[in-house]
C-alpha cells in the first residue's frame, strides 16, 4: 500500500470510535474550564461571551455523527488544540497511538505541509 493510500485507510471501527470519544471528552473539558473561569452571574446577567461554548456544542454534535472513512481520523484530532490533542494523546491506548502515527507520517509532504502540526511523532515511537 502506497503512504498517501495509507493515509485515507480508516483504522479499526474500535479504535476510531476510541478516538472520538477521547476528542469529544476534551472538548467538553474546554466547556467545564470556561464555565470555571466566568462567574454564574456574568454568565446570567448575559455580560459573558458565550460563543465558545456554542461552537464547541456544535463541535460535539458534528463529530458524534462522524463516520470512520478515509482519514476522518485525523480529522477528529485537527478539531482540538494542540494543548488538548496531546491531553487527548496521553489518554489513548498504544493500539490508537500507532494507527494515529502510521497515517500522520503516511500523507504525502503536499498534503502535511496544509494541515497544523499534529503530535509529535517522536513521542510516539519512544
Amino acid at each position: 500500500m502506497k503512504n498517501e493510500e495509507l493515509y485515507y485507510t480508516p483504522p479499526p471501527d474500535e479504535i476510531f470510535e476510541e478516538v472520538k470519544k477521547e476528542v469529544i471528552k476534551q472538548i467538553e473539558n474546554e466547556i467545564d474550564e470556561e464555565y470555571e473561569n466566568h462567574s454564574e452571574e456574568e454568565i446570567e446577567d448575559g455580560e459573558y461571551d458565550s460563543s465558545l461554548i456554542t461552537e464547541c456544542e456544535e463541535k460535539i454534535e458534528k463529530l458524534s455523527n462522524l463516520k470512520n472513512i478515509g482519514d476522518n481520523i485525523i480529522y477528529l484530532l485537527l478539531q482540538i488544540s494542540m494543548f488538548r490533542q496531546n491531553c487527548c494523546y496521553k489518554q489513548l491506548s498504544e493500539e490508537a497511538k500507532k494507527e494515529i502515527t502510521k497515517r500522520r507520517t503516511a500523507g504525502s509532504l503536499e498534503e502535511q505541509l496544509k494541515e497544523p502540526y499534529l503530535i509529535d511523532t517522536e513521542e510516539i515511537t519512544t
